[in-house]
């Protein structure tokens, strides 16, 4: 997955699940997981940030969080990102030649992979206890 975090082994649950039954409800708890995982994201990105001292609109209040939408896989998917107003926001993450990085993704994902994790591990252990 380009410029993201993708999750192994999920496929393989929400296949075996989709063999016992409704694929609404399995659509259901995808959106679930990735709306929560989305939120502790947002949260994380938006902490870790870099905030200018000028006295405007800043990085960390752009963070939003996209509609779940499908990929060409038909898989669902969502992104946390900053709002296009901030599209310089990919400088401060990898630096420039004249500015040195002020990473806040890469960290933030690095950060709470485990608990977002923890989260989807989470809703799947509910899901399997209903079925």
């Amino acid at each position: 997955m380009k410029n993201g975090m993708e999750v192994k082994g999920l496929d393989d649950f929400f296949d075996n699940l989709r063999n016992m039954g409704d694929e609404r409800a399995i659509r259901e708890v995808e959106e679930r997981a990735l709306k929560r995982g989305a939120r502790i994201l947002s949260s994380e990105m938006q902490r870790n940030a870099p905030v200018s001292t000028y006295n405007k609109k800043h990085l960390r209040d752009s963070i939003v969080i996209s509609e779940i939408k499908d990929d060409k896989d038909g898989k669902p998917h969502i992104l946390v990102a900053p709002a296009k107003e901030f599209w310089y926001a990919k400088f401060l993450e990898f630096g420039t030649i004249k500015q040195p990085s002020q990473p806040f993704v890469e960290p933030s994902v690095h950060n709470k992979t485990k608990e977002i994790l923890d989260n989807i591990a989470e809703i799947m252990k509910d899901v399997m206890r209903l079925k």
